[in-house]
């Protein structure tokens, strides 16, 4: 990033920072969403783990099993950032394990194994035993979420995509009707969104269509893992969703 582009960045951080404190001093003492937008600039700004840690806790004891709270915060654990793999599966694990069904956090597990195949070029994840767990829990946590989650259309998308990657694209049909044009999940990150979910949303109605419709491939066989996203998409506490034609109002993703 040229000099002038990164001081510009840093200087909208830094006013960015000082409105978000100001909306804190303002807001409910129980709403956490002025905290919430509190986390891409923590993550611009390279906060502490000490630091974000007490950011966090501030989020959680206001609403412990925020959609958007949770997306960012993978985000802030991310390897990308950190390095790590572990910090950010035992991230979503430790989510995962204390939030009640129907909450759509399993989905944290699925955009963490995502993180790893991008950064490690290991597509034959998504036909571990492991990613498959995973999954089969976001179909079933899924199941118990309500029609008003606002993470259901981001759930659904990451699920549908999770689906196809396993070689179940046939039961990721549902997912794409429920979606219908909202594009969401990791097709976002995309350089051109509209056309790898159109894509996906094809091969799961022609494998709908298909007899023996539903049965996952050999783990062998190929992925249709896709290219890594361009860098420079920044994660956001509620990750944009877009459309391909109309379609209902965007919902929060992530």
């Amino acid at each position: 990033m040229p000099r002038e582009q990164a001081m510009g960045f840093h200087q909208v951080l830094q006013e960015a920072a000082e409105v978000s404190f100001e909306a804190i001093r303002l807001a409910p003492a129980g709403d956490p969403d002025a905290r919430v937008v509190q986390q891409p600039i923590a993550m611009g700004r390279g906060w502490s783990h000490e630091r974000y840690r007490a950011l966090w806790s501030q989020i959680a004891a206001r609403e412990p099993h925020h959609f958007g709270a949770h997306t960012a915060a993978l985000q802030y654990w991310c390897e990308k950032w950190l390095d790590s793999n572990e910090l950010t599966h035992g991230f979503a694990d430790t989510a995962i394990a204390a939030a009640p069904a129907g909450s759509a956090l399993t989905v944290l597990k699925l955009r963490a194994y995502w993180e790893q195949v991008l950064r490690d070029k290991s597509a034959s994840l998504y036909r571990s035993a492991e990613y498959t767990a995973a999954l089969d829990a976001a179909l079933a946590d899924l199941a118990a979420a309500g029609p008003a989650h606002p993470g259901i259309v981001a759930a659904r998308g990451w699920i549908a995509h999770g689906l196809i990657e396993n070689g179940r694209p046939a039961r990721a049909r549902d997912l794409f009707r429920g979606m219908r044009r909202e594009i969401a999940g990791p097709w976002i990150h995309y350089g051109n969104p509209a056309a790898v979910f159109d894509a996906a949303r094809t091969k799961a109605a022609r494998a709908a269509a298909r007899p023996g419709r539903g049965r996952p491939t050999a783990a062998g066989s190929h992925s249709t893992a896709l290219r890594p996203p361009p860098s420079g998409g920044g994660p956001s506490p509620r990750s944009a969703s877009c459309r391909t034609g109309p379609g209902p109002a965007g919902r929060e993703d992530e």
